[in-house]
């Protein structure tokens, strides 16, 4: 596959569960408004946290699991 001039081949942040241009192909340069800092919060969804779980469990996984989960190491990390 090549990416076109001017578009890019743009990434989800959750490799499982992302719609990004492996679903609606590649992103024009026009739309990328800026780029990203900062990250302000990681969380491990885990093994169940696939694509095919319902949004509802995983707010219970986040709420249940926030502090077990949560990548402290990354939060805040600025992007270079």
């Amino acid at each position: 596959m090549t990416v076109p001039p001017d578009q890019y081949f743009v990434m989800g942040d959750n490799r499982d569960n992302s719609q990004d241009s492996r679903y609606w192909g590649f992103l024009p340069r026009s739309h990328i408004k800026g780029r990203a800092l900062t990250i302000y919060w990681s969380f491990d969804a885990g093994p169940e946290g696939g694509a095919e779980e319902s949004s509802l469990r995983r707010a219970i996984a986040v709420v249940t699991h926030f502090f077990t989960r949560t990548r402290w190491e990354r939060i805040f990390r600025q992007i270079r």
